[in-house]
């Protein structure tokens, strides 16, 4: 059984969705984009990291994500 961890989710000010075609990565950064985690959470495989500050969400990293789309909409 996979384990569970409560963290907050602020309601951000700004939401920045960065695209890596090369790495065919997406990068969201919910709030300041300076503001770098102190904790990352893998899930999915390793391919969902959750970047967390104060246990605060604060980056979601989607490694592979042309492949995830593409088999949702299977």
């Amino acid at each position: 059984m996979a384990s569970t961890r409560k963290c907050t989710v602020e309601l951000p000010t700004t939401v920045t969705l960065e695209y890596d075609r090369q790495t065919d990565t997406l990068h969201i950064v919910i709030g300041r984009v300076e503001e770098q985690p102190d904790e990352e959470l893998l899930v999915e495989d390793n391919d969902i990291v959750f970047g967390l500050k104060e246990n605060r969400l604060i980056t979601i990293t989607i490694f592979n994500i042309s492949k995830k789309l593409e088999e949702s909409s299977i």
